[in-house]
C-alpha cells in the first residue's frame, strides 16, 4: 500500500480558510418556510394526507420566515425593527402569505404598539415579539 505524505495527499476544501459555505439566515428561513408552506398545498383535489402538526408547523415556519424578513429590512442597527413600514414590507415577503395579524399603532408614532405580531396558517398562531431595543423572538401565541 502506497501512502502519501500529508503534503502530497490534496488538499480538503474544509484546510482551506474562507471556503465554508455561509447563507444569509433570511434565505435558509425562507428556504424552509417555502418547503413547509408548500408541503401543505394540496395536488389531488383537496385531501390532504400527513398529520395534524402540518399546519403548526408551517405557522412556525412563516413566524421564523418573518423574523429573518425583518432582521434583514430593518435597517444597520435595528432600532426600525418595531416601525410599522418595517414590518408591514417583512409582511409582504412571506411566502405562502401566511395571515399576518397585530400590526398596529393607535398612537401614531410609526412604530408597533406592543411589539407583538401574530402569524397564521390553517387556524395555527405563532407570534414574532420584538421588544424596544430590537431583539425578537418566536414563541406560541
Amino acid at each position: 500500500m502506497v501512502r502519501l505524505s500529508p503534503r502530497l495527499s490534496p488538499p480538503r476544501a474544509a484546510d482551506r480558510p474562507g471556503c465554508r459555505t455561509r447563507h444569509h439566515p433570511a434565505v435558509l428561513a425562507a428556504a424552509l418556510a417555502i418547503v413547509a408552506l408548500g408541503g401543505t398545498a394540496c395536488s389531488d383535489g383537496g385531501a390532504r394526507s400527513g398529520s395534524a402538526a402540518e399546519p403548526d408547523a408551517a405557522a412556525r415556519t412563516a413566524a421564523e420566515a418573518f423574523r429573518s424578513a425583518l432582521l434583514a429590512d430593518d435597517g444597520p442597527d435595528g432600532r426600525d425593527r418595531r416601525s410599522r413600514a418595517v414590518l408591514e414590507a417583512a409582511a409582504g415577503d412571506l411566502p405562502g402569505h401566511p395571515e399576518v395579524r397585530g400590526i398596529e399603532d393607535a398612537d401614531g408614532d410609526g412604530f408597533d404598539d406592543d411589539g407583538r405580531i401574530e402569524l397564521r396558517v390553517e387556524g395555527r398562531r405563532w407570534c414574532l415579539l420584538v421588544d424596544d431595543a430590537g431583539d425578537t423572538d418566536v414563541e406560541r401565541c
